[in-house]
């Protein structure tokens, strides 16, 4: 089973990699030779290798450990500088929900096969962090479980306070995997499987709740830096061999400022017809007006939280017609107003 073509950061491998040494006892000569890859790259902050290379490490480690749980107790070691600017991504951003923005609007650079969506319930004041991936890895299991151990460990914790919200829960979409008492010490939370997905439920409360030891302006640094790759590689060559879906979110973090942006500015920006760009799309489970929703949300977010433009500017950046327009997209995401919003930020 193959990936479609695609890169990812160097350092989300050699945290891996770190991580079978430490606790596995692996050597790092034998899991670089499985991929084919040169130990300098882990020194290398912007080396990017191809996306299979992480597939295939995960795969060789569930095959020589077929019964350890691989994603929980990586989770348990790891320290999140370790996946590189991610990592310091998520730690220095101001508020969960600013990390998750972030985390949606450069989702192609750090992982293009990974789905992530927000969903915010004003009634039950519950919000849901759904994550979904690639066929390839919701079978491996590991990989998906990681990233809600992750979740759990490393950032809702950072913006906690006791004590923990009754309805706070992990699901998983697959079955159980390991002694439940696992899930229990690492998750720190209650966990249900074979659901009709895999998400991480707490408080809506939580995505505004400051996080501890964030540094806001390094962050944005690393905003300006990220951005800066999009172009880079929206503009490149290379850009042909990644996935069409992750060339559109580039290329909507680029130009989305500039307006009105459709879906024939994106095909003829990929030298495609509107057509092909469509069914290229469809393809890989996604739309154009998905993207652009996505890319909109991201941007809006950080308009309201970062700047004092009032409202109508920010409808006409993000290329609506009319402030009325931006409102009832807002209130759909949302459940709320763009004021209210930014008065919670």
């Amino acid at each position: 089973m193959t990936t479609p073509s695609a890169e990812v950061f160097a350092a989300f491998i050699f945290a891996l990699i770190r991580f079978a040494e430490r606790e596995l006892g692996l050597t790092r000569r034998e899991l670089l030779s499985v991929v084919g890859l040169s130990a300098s790259m882990a020194y290398d902050l912007d080396a990017r290798v191809p996306y299979e290379a992480l597939l295939t490490i995960w795969e060789h480690l569930i095959a020589r450990f077929p019964d350890e749980p691989l994603g929980l107790l990586y989770a348990q070691h790891l320290a999140l500088e370790e996946l590189g600017v991610l990592g310091h991504l998520t730690l220095h951003s101001a508020s969960l929900r600013e990390s998750v923005a972030r985390f949606v609007r450069f989702q192609a650079l750090l992982d293009p096969f990974f789905v992530m969506t927000l969903d915010e319930d004003e009634a039950t004041g519950l919000a849901t962090i759904t994550i979904d991936h690639l066929p390839r890895v919701t079978t491996m299991r590991e990989p998906m479980e990681l990233f809600c151990a992750v979740m759990c460990r490393n950032v809702l914790l950072r913006a906690d306070a006791p004590p923990h919200h009754p309805e706070r829960q992990v699901c998983f979409a697959h079955a159980r995997r390991h002694d439940a008492s696992y899930y229990e010490e690492i998750l720190r939370l209650p966990a249900r499987f074979e659901q009709p997905r895999t998400c991480v439920t707490f408080e809506r409360s939580l995505l505004n709740a400051q996080m501890r030891g964030a540094q806001p302006a390094l962050s944005h640094y690393i905003d300006h830096y990220l951005l800066g790759l999009l172009k880079r590689m929206s503009a490149a060559p290379a850009a042909s061999e990644t996935t069409t879906s992750a060339q559109v979110r580039a290329f909507l973090a680029e130009r989305l400022q500039d307006g009105l942006i459709q879906q024939g500015d994106a095909a003829r920006h990929l030298r495609l017809s509107a057509r092909t760009l469509q069914r290229r799309l469809s393809a890989e489970g996604t739309t154009f007006s998905q993207l652009l929703t996505e890319a909109r949300q991201a941007r809006a977010h950080e308009l309201l939280t970062t700047t004092e433009l009032p409202v109508y500017e920010i409808a006409h950046r993000l290329g609506y017609q009319d402030a009325a327009s931006f409102y009832r997209a807002f209130k759909q995401w949302h459940q709320t107003t763009p004021e209210q919003a930014r008065q919670r930020s």
